[in-house]
Formats: structure tokens, sequence, C-alpha cells
């Protein structure tokens, strides 16, 4: 359910868009407040906690582990959410 709040063709909530666009003070907001569904998926089958294991987002994935994120929670291909990735992300060339 995304209460309303989001892009309803891809089925995506503003938790979607906040934390793939990496802005963490909105999707604090939006799980702070439950003004949305922490493990709504989008039409790809992917959650919010998909999307920020995939950014390496180390900050989203703990706000979203915080509110009970489901870390089981398979994509449309059958993925889990890498979270022991994302919490360490590849190191980067300098």
């Amino acid at each position: 359910e995304s209460r309303g709040l989001g892009d309803v063709y891809k089925r995506q909530t503003a938790l979607h868009l906040s934390t793939d666009q990496f802005n963490y003070q909105i999707s604090k907001y939006l799980v702070e407040n439950n003004l949305v569904e922490v493990n709504a998926v989008n039409m790809n089958g992917n959650s919010a906690l998909h999307i920020a294991c995939l950014n390496h987002d180390e900050q989203a994935v703990r706000l979203l582990l915080k509110y009970n994120a489901n870390v089981n929670l398979n994509h449309n291909f059958n993925v889990k959410a890498n979270i022991k990735s994302a919490l360490n992300p590849p190191l980067r060339r300098v």
C-alpha cells in the first residue's frame, strides 16, 4: 500500500523515490510518520531496502532496518536485498 504518496504507474512509493535519490531526510520523515509502507514493492518487485542496497546507501539501509524492512523479500528476479554488501561497500580507487 502506497498510502497515496509516490508514482502509481511504476508502483513506486515516495520512499522508493527518496531512497533512490539518496534523500535520507525525506526517507526518515516518511517512515517515522508512518506515511508509507516500508515493505511496499514497485513494479520490478524492489522494496526501498533493495534500492538502498543496490545503491550501497548504508545510512538508508540502517534506517529501513530500524523500521522493520523485510530482509527476506525477493524482487522479480528472485534476489534478496544484499544487506551485507550495502553495509560494506566496495573500495573505491583514488
